[in-house]
């Protein structure tokens, strides 16, 4: 199973990552916000713990947009704070739970374990046509073919195959796959879908992503 830590304390990152590594887990940490935004948007991780109070994007920050990105890996939030109003805030913003510091290992790492078997209760891939998308994986497929989806493709794609085939706007995308930091056009579109084009290529699916002029995407194929 492999995390991303997000921590912007050092030492208790090392101590953290030394930890959850003789508990079998592979982890990656960052030490500030956007680091961590980064990676959760473009790695594929079973749980995300991300610490509230960070450099350059705070975890609230990182949580909103991740989930206004439709990116819905679990996230167990760490916090000096222990006000109600903090944990019911990051809660509504999507966070699956809550660990204020000083915490006991143990607790955090019943948390992980928690937060993982509640996701695995709500795995849900999609299959249009000959492919299939991998909501756990982040990963496309056909036959015994298969490639691995940065996070800006999977939202993208994942908004093609729920549409079945009708158009998804670029406006709609757009309001979907970027942030308003981070404004794009339908030239950004463009290039993502080109991505996600090869990537279909590569796994020889009958699956096609049709432009509609002026307008968006869909997806074309036959259904089986």
């Amino acid at each position: 199973m492999k995390l991303l830590l997000a921590e912007d304390d050092r030492d208790l990152s090392r101590v953290l990552t030394t930890i959850l590594k003789m508990n079998k887990y592979m982890v990656d940490a960052v030490n500030n916000g956007e680091e961590a935004l980064s990676y959760a948007e473009n790695g594929e991780y079973d749980v995300i713990v991300l610490d509230v109070m960070m450099p350059k994007k705070n975890g609230f920050e990182v949580l909103d947009e991740l989930r206004r990105k439709r990116i819905y890996t679990p996230i167990v939030m760490l916090t000096a704070k222990a006000e109600t109003a903090d944990r019911v805030y990051g809660l509504d913003l999507g966070a699956d739970d809550y660990v204020a510091k000083p915490f006991e290992m143990q607790e955090l790492l019943a948390r992980i374990r928690a937060v993982t078997r509640r996701k695995g209760t709500q795995v849900k891939n999609y299959k249009f046509g000959d492919i299939t998308l991998d909501v756990k994986n982040f990963t496309i497929s056909s036959g015994n073919k298969k490639e691995t989806l940065s996070g800006k493709e999977y939202t993208i794609f994942k908004m093609l195959i729920e549409a079945e085939g009708n158009v998804v706007t670029n406006d709609t995308i757009i309001d979907n796959a970027w942030d308003y930091d981070n404004p794009a056009d339908s030239s950004n579109v463009m290039i993502f879908i080109t991505k996600l084009r090869k990537k279909i290529e590569a796994i020889g699916s009958t699956v096609s992503i049709k432009s509609i002029k002026g307008l968006g995407y869909c997806l074309v194929g036959e259904q089986v």
